[in-house]
């Protein structure tokens, strides 16, 4: 195998082995994302190792290489007197070359070949030679890119501080939470607009200079995310996935890879940092903090930041729903096992020419002369450019596969193409494949290219096909298009499919794409479906599309019997902004649920109606503390309130520091002269943020009670209680 022909062979097989990882990884949706990490670990370690295990597999190209490359393969010369071959001596010619073939070592003594036939073999090797500079030059470019950034990244090292004994001795700790033998060490550097992780040997947590600013809690979730990665050896795939992406930049497949073995190798650590205790809320609510607050930056591809923006939606959902799963040992060597069964066999398959064969051009014509005009393959490579085109295309051909699993395969690895081409083709397999596995694939793929063009053929999957699947799939698909034109089909479904699965699907899609026609069709379904799951989803489309009309009907379920669809009205009712809602939520701030409590009195706050005030008042006395938080968070937003509640006053003597911060800040915005003796009592409150809101808070009064507790501020150990106190006692003396 030549440097030009190894390359295309790989790609063939890691381009079918990512194909079927991508089937494999939808299969395992249900376990755990460290599960899913190693296969996309093990797949790229396959793609790597692919052209070696080409050397030693008994394969056979699929594709028909120029000819100009087999000739470079091995070389055949004839003796001849003539400088060409005229097409009707090609007989002759044969005829000769099997005579006059010299025996090995010895072509050194054959005649030059004429300066026609060097003209010929620089035609034919052309092609050839120009991809291969190609993929040369888009190598050594991400090759530079890579280098750059191990470069970038022992000057961060050079140029940072090491963390403050806080963040050093809370390192320790959570090392040890998480069984690490030393605790790596951990610096601070204002080139990195968030927390990252890098090194193997030498493993390194670089934090970014705002950390100092951060409360203990969200350091210790930080520094936890961060070990978890260097427990895991995380950056030894994620550096596999870089140098997979030097050498296979043409393969999307292989770029789509690296950004699930990137995401799920985040969501496998979140899973971690949950189980070593953090609550998925509150992990969820710092790492938006972190992501919402960082500057941009560039982070050097060895780096592992945080969190990016690009895929931090999902990431939410997935903390939140997370129960800290950690996979067996078992399943993780199940699941590399079968990643390593599966590449040996895409590495043993015996290839097969795609479409119309080529014929080997006859022993003994020269290269050029074996390239009829009229072979429809000939002029390919010229025509299509050596990217995503050509591998749609072959993946388009595969598509009419015997075999299921490699239509199905073709189908999901045309998911990533952006190409009419693959749309129409999709289309034309969901219409007409007799398989239910290669029409759900088919749909899916569909759902991620997001061609308008797909819709007829989607609509009518949804409305007629009998797989549920197949009709799930294609409402998701309709949802991801985000197009009007699909409302129909979505609501004739949402009002008449037999399955939940499918009426859920296109409850989620008509919330994607928002189009006001389809809200009565909304209201009708909540109020009759008998399906909770239907019915949580429909509030939530009613919730993104804010229809005004749709408050009683939400305001209905308030009293659902599913504690999820109580919920989720309350939380939706919050965000339609209507104050129609505040009696039906005043009536549901006594459900016997905590989290309807809290999305009730969250929603009261976020409406601001006096009429909540009570609601706000027992809210404080509640068992929970987010319900107490979110009622204090209450009083603060209603407005023209100038007398405190006795509830919210007593309310500042709460067990929970948070509570204490909001009502603090209730209490300064109410502005009740009453409420200064409380305030002044808590400016020593063992909570530096209860402090610092107990400041903001007394530079609304004028009282002569706030100068010696501001006076006393000035005194504190936290910096920013201090630099509060400064500012509110400049205030007052600009005030005089």
């Amino acid at each position: 195998m030549t440097t030009l022909t190894w390359l295309p062979d790989a790609a063939w097989r890691g381009a079918v082995l990512l194909a079927i990882a991508f089937i494999v990884a939808r299969l395992l949706k249900a376990q755990p994302a460290a599960v899913r990490h190693v296969l996309w670990t093990g797949a790229l370690a396959g793609v790597m190792a692919m052209p070696l295990l080409s050397l030693v597999a008994p394969l056979r190209l699929p594709i028909t290489l120029p000819v100009g490359i087999r000739g470079i393969a091995a070389p055949r010369q004839t003796i001849t007197q003539s400088a060409s071959i005229q097409p009707g001596d090609r007989d002759v010619a044969k005829d000769r070359s099997q005579t006059a073939l010299p025996p090995d070592g010895l072509t050194g003594i054959l005649p030059r070949p004429s300066a026609t036939e060097d003209v010929s073999w620089i035609r034919s090797l052309s092609p050839a030679a120009g991809l291969f500079a190609i993929w040369l030059a888009g190598a050594i470019v991400l090759s530079l890119r890579l280098v750059a950034g191990f470069v970038a990244l022992g000057r961060m090292r050079r140029a940072s501080v090491p963390a403050d004994a806080t963040a050093a001795r809370l390192a320790a700790a959570c090392a040890t939470r998480l069984g690490l033998h030393a605790t790596p060490r951990v610096i601070a550097s204002s080139r990195v607009a968030m927390p990252c992780t890098a090194g193997w040997f030498r493993p390194i947590v670089l934090l970014p200079d705002e950390y100092a600013a951060w409360s203990p809690e969200r350091l210790e979730v930080v520094l936890l995310h961060e070990l978890s990665h260097i427990r895991r050896l995380d950056i030894v795939p994620h550096l596999l996935s870089e140098v997979a992406r030097v050498l296979y930049w043409f393969n999307p497949l292989v770029w789509l890879a690296a950004a699930r073995l990137r995401a799920e190798a985040e969501r496998a650590t979140d899973d971690r940092v949950v189980h070593a205790g953090a609550r998925p809320s509150d992990y969820a609510a710092h790492l938006l903090d972190i992501v919402r607050q960082a500057r941009p930056a560039w982070h050097p591809a060895p780096l592992m930041p945080l969190a990016r923006r690009s895929e931090f939606e999902g990431r939410m959902l997935a903390i939140l729903e997370s129960g800290g799963a950690i996979p067996s040992a078992r399943w993780a060597l199940g699941t590399l096992v079968l990643v390593a069964g599966l590449t040996l066999g895409v590495a043993s398959m015996e290839g097969a020419p795609a479409g119309r064969a080529v014929a080997e051009p006859p022993e003994g014509v020269m290269p050029a002369q074996s390239t009829a005009p009229d072979a429809p393959d000939a002029e390919a490579p010229r025509r299509r450019t050596p990217s995503m085109e050509a591998a749609a295309s072959a993946l388009v051909g595969a598509l009419r596969d015997p075999v299921v699993a490699v239509r199905q395969a073709a189908a999901e690895a045309l998911g990533g193409t952006r190409d009419s081409i693959a749309t129409r083709a999709l289309m034309e397999v969901l219409r007409t494949d007799e398989s239910a596995l290669v029409r759900r694939s088919a749909a899916w793929a569909l759902g991620q290219i997001s061609d308008p063009l797909a819709i007829p053929a989607l609509t009518e999957a949804l409305t007629r096909d009998r797989d549920t699947e197949v009709r799930k799939n294609a409402a998701s698909a309709l949802g991801e298009i985000d197009s009007q034109r699909a409302t129909s089909a979505l609501v004739q479904a949402l009002e008449r499919d037999t399955e939940v699965a499918v009426r859920i699907e296109a409850a989620e899609a008509l919330s994607n794409i928002e189009d006001p026609a389809a809200i009565n069709a909304l209201i009708r379904v909540l109020d009759r479906d008998g399906d909770p799951g239907v019915r949580r989803a429909v509030i939530e489309a009613i919730d993104n599309l804010e229809g005004a009309r749709a408050v009683p009907a939400v305001s209905r379920a308030l009293r659902d019997a599913d504690v999820e669809v109580r919920r989720a009205a309350a939380e939706a009712l919050g965000s339609m902004e209507d104050n129609d809602a505040v009696p039906a939520l005043l009536a549901a701030a006594r459900d016997a649920d905590a989290e309807v409590r809290r999305a009730v009195i969250h929603s009261l706050a976020s409406l601001g109606d006096r009429r909540a005030i009570q609601a706000f008042a027992g809210g404080l006395s509640d068992s929970d503390v987010e319900v107490r938080r979110a009622a204090a968070e209450g009083f603060g937003n209603v407005e023209n309130l100038r007398t405190a509640p006795p509830e919210l006053i007593r309310a500042m003597d709460d067990r929970d520091p948070e509570v204490r911060h909001s009502v603090a800040h209730a209490l300064g915005h109410i502005e009740d002269p009453a409420a200064v003796r409380v305030l002044v009592a808590h400016i020593s409150d063992p909570s530096a943020e209860v402090r610092q809101a107990v400041v903001e808070s007394l530079d609304q009064f004028d009282d002569p009670a706030v100068v010696p507790a501001l006076r006393t501020a000035l005194k504190d150990a936290d910096a920013e209680v201090r630099e509060r106190a400064v500012k509110a006692l400049g205030n007052r003396s600009r005030s005089r």
